[in-house]
């Protein structure tokens, strides 16, 4: 079967043959110029295909008003220079985006960078986090909001651990008891390299927050302004009602990096093909190394313990600073 590709700026891809263009046309849906060559080089060996094209005007509104947009369109971007040379074909993610044009988003210090992809904070819409650590950085934030929290509700310790880090002492034995039953999992070539790069957050996390930090505390115990995760966990709100309502004295809050996972598998796979045909399209290699960005990190599993001071010890604190 032969292919006539066409693009136009309002169809999004499909893929029109003799038996179906019929019903198309009846609906409306194809402009005439397609029918017409349909009529002329359409039959039972010929199909078209009619891909969208992203033109100046549109690429120019959407980069300015992408914030507008919901957010499961906008959540993934990829900022490039339009091109009249570059016939951009519309994918569904990335969102492709203006780099040269003033964007509404916030990103990190020496970004955006073209041809990149950064994804959207699910509670901050202006913030846009590189793809590579985007799940590192929202775990990071929610144990800093988490820890501002309990230092505000009279914290006088709190450490963290990341339980299944190979530094890790409940890990470490883990691993020792399922080899000794032979529970050892045996890898080789790329798939011990995939392996390795899936548990790179988790290692990155047992360096970065792996901590104990004490704590005098004089004030009352109260919530603080400005949070950003703390609408969205109950278990945190449970804890400030235990707290205020009672004389809570110590708490283990578990936290799984799979809550801050905004891309799932089928979507990755999807994404991977994209990038990889976006990046042919403006000559950049898409590499080993590049491939490895789209591997599924491990679940990583924070523990982080709180001791909490009695409001008498509070009230005595307060007497005597």
């Amino acid at each position: 079967m032969k292919n006539l590709i066409i693009f136009v700026k309002d169809l999004y891809i499909m893929k029109i043959n003799k038996n179906n263009m019929d019903d198309m046309d009846s609906m409306g849906i194809l402009p005439p110029y397609i029918v017409t060559i349909m009529r002329l080089f359409g039959n039972d060996n010929n199909s078209v295909i009619v891909e969208k094209k992203i033109d100046r005007a549109t690429f120019t509104e959407r980069s300015c008003h992408v914030l507008n947009l919901d957010y499961r369109k906008r959540k993934i971007v990829m900022p490039l220079s339009f091109s009249d040379e570059n016939i951009y074909k519309e994918v569904e993610s990335p969102l492709l985006i203006d780099i040269d044009e003033k964007l509404p988003i916030d990103f990190p210090m020496g970004h955006p960078l073209e041809n990149h992809l950064y994804v959207g904070h699910p509670l901050i819409p202006k913030k846009y986090i590189p793809f590579e650590t985007y799940q590192l950085e929202l775990v990071e934030d929610r144990v800093r909001e988490f820890c501002i929290l309990a230092q505000s509700l009279g914290a006088t310790e709190i450490s963290i651990e990341c339980l299944n880090s190979s530094n890790s002492d409940r890990y470490t034995n883990g691993r020792t008891s399922a080899s000794a039953h032979g529970g050892n999992r045996v890898f080789s070539g790329s798939a011990e390299m995939d392996y390795q790069h899936s548990r790179r957050m988790i290692e990155e996390l047992s360096n970065s927050l792996s901590l104990r930090q004490t704590y005098e505390p004089c004030d009352e115990p109260f919530v603080p302004n400005g949070l950003v995760w703390y609408g969205n966990e109950p278990s945190w709100q449970r804890l400030v009602n235990q707290r205020l309502n009672g004389n809570l004295r110590s708490h283990e809050e578990r936290m799984e990096t799979r809550k801050s996972q905004m891309i799932d598998d089928k979507e990755l796979l999807s994404l991977k093909a994209n990038v990889e045909g976006l990046w042919g399209k403006a000559g950049v290699g898409f590499s080993n190394e590049d491939s490895k960005k789209f591997v599924q990190q491990e679940n990583a599993v924070l523990s982080i313990n709180v001791q909490f001071a009695s409001l008498r010890e509070i009230q005595e604190n307060r007497r005597n600073r």
